[in-house]
């Protein structure tokens, strides 16, 4: 599934294709878009009826990789979310 993160700062745009998703459903208290990390093993998107877990992720131009490698190389998660 292809969807764009965007840096909520500067309004820039990066086209993020994610190959594996965990729902977890339950109630949440963030905007529906949020990206929720940790910043070291887990990436959480806020959905309507609880949260994405991604697991595999492909951001434009870069090769496919788990999250963990996604983070380490990914700055300031807490400054993005998934455009609506």
């Amino acid at each position: 599934s292809w969807t764009i993160f965007e840096n909520k700062l500067t309004k820039k745009n990066i086209i993020i294709k994610i190959y594996s998703a965990e729902i977890i459903e339950g109630e949440h208290k963030s905007e529906i878009g949020t990206i929720i990390s940790d910043k070291k093993n887990h990436l959480y998107i806020s959905a309507i009826n609880g949260l994405i877990s991604i697991m595999e992720i492909q951001p434009e131009g870069r090769k496919k990789m788990n999250i963990k490698d996604f983070l380490i190389g990914f700055r300031e998660i807490e400054n993005w979310k998934v455009k609506s």
